[in-house]
């Protein structure tokens, strides 16, 4: 319905509203009508569309009568520009991802998980509090990041492929149980190897308080192949022109690719390394969805 002083003008309503605290809202502010007939939120005689930090208060011009709200696309955060997962001490690690605005650091351990950057206001109830991997997750995307995504949230990113969701998961659970021994980071081909296939750089650390150095990282290539999982050290150097993929033997699980170069104290650390701690980096992965939006 729109609103008209004249068979022939159409009048804007001023309209203001107040969103929610833990609502992380981006510029440029959208405002949108549900559309009831196409069943989706439509800007179409909306505008002049503002937010005040301050009063956390909404406001806009709409020529059209329905239910309107903030809207803000899915996608804001994908793709993720990189991302690393290292052990930081005996059960616990530090995932970080590099999104286009901002840095999401949240360290795991046994069961839970704590959100250490962003410190935004909108994130006070959930910053540096600890809980499950999973509502965590979820807690970051009801504030408006892209954190548990799916596959639907990448239809308007034309340079994501959402993986295959067996290849993805069996490697969460690889690098769940090799964690406390290894650095993860993303790699730059893992797209290039399209749906069926993942790619993973991956580092001995036999001490947690020195980092890995650039050169020790080997590319860990894990495929659906012959209907099964498999995975094999891929050959293709990160700086290389174009991505060519390449690789020798391969085996069903990763600790056995990396057995043969693995040192002492990391193998030591991983069979240390607790159920629950393992399980608490899985699920934060498999939230996540690295491979699919990075």
């Amino acid at each position: 319905m729109c609103i008209r002083d004249s068979p022939h003008n159409v009048v804007p309503l001023n309209v203001k509203f107040k969103v929610e605290e833990h609502l992380l809202v981006r510029e440029p502010v959208t405002v949108g009508w549900w559309d009831h007939i196409g069943r989706k939120w439509s800007t179409l005689g909306v505008e002049s569309s503002s937010f005040n930090p301050q009063t956390r208060e909404v406001s806009c011009e709409t020529v059209v009568f329905s239910p309107i709200s903030l809207v803000q696309s899915k996608s804001l955060d994908i793709p993720y520009r990189s991302w690393f997962l290292t052990p930081t001490g005996l059960n616990r690690a530090m995932l970080s991802i590099e999104m286009k605005t901002h840095t999401i650091r949240v360290e795991l351990t046994e069961h839970v998980a704590t959100l250490l950057q962003p410190d935004l206001p909108e994130l006070k109830a959930i910053f540096n509090k600890p809980m499950p991997p999973t509502s965590l997750a979820a807690a970051l995307a009801r504030s408006g990041f892209t954190i548990n995504p799916v596959d639907a949230d990448i239809e308007h990113v034309e340079t994501l492929v959402a993986k295959e969701p067996l290849v993805e998961q069996q490697l969460h659970e690889d690098m769940s149980m090799l964690i406390q021994g290894y650095t993860f980071r993303g790699s730059v081909w893992n797209q290039a190897a399209g749906r069926n296939k993942c790619i993973v750089q991956a580092a001995e650390k036999p001490d947690y308080e020195i980092d890995p150095m650039t050169e020790t990282y080997k590319g860990l290539l894990h495929m659906w192949e012959n209907e099964a999982v498999k995975i094999g050290i891929l050959q293709c150097d990160e700086t290389a022109a174009i991505y060519k993929e390449k690789f020798e033997t391969t085996h069903l699980r990763m600790e056995n690719v990396l057995q043969p170069t693995m040192p002492d104290q990391s193998a030591a650390n991983i069979r240390e390394s607790s159920l629950p701690f393992q399980e608490c980096v899985r699920h934060m992965l498999d939230a996540t969805r690295l491979f699919s939006f990075c």
